[in-house]
């Protein structure tokens, strides 16, 4: 079985604060919470988040590549 990373390692791995992502996403910090709790939320936030993270890391995560549960 192959390791998905969170969204709280790919936020820290990029170096982005959760208010940073929020921001730049465009996605509310209590949603970004959420997905590091491994809550469920709507595969569109997740995705925003993903471009914003992809953009600093050189990478081309989408949400089914991370560990945070769809709605």
């Amino acid at each position: 079985m192959t390791h998905k990373p969170t969204v709280r390692e790919l936020r820290e791995r990029a170096g982005l604060q959760i208010r940073e992502l929020s921001l730049a996403s465009d996605v509310s910090e209590a949603s970004i919470n959420r997905m590091e709790r491994k809550l469920a939320v709507g595969i569109v936030l997740v995705n925003k988040v993903l471009r914003v993270i992809n953009e600093r890391l050189g990478t081309d995560y989408e949400a089914h590549d991370v560990d945070v549960p769809l709605l």
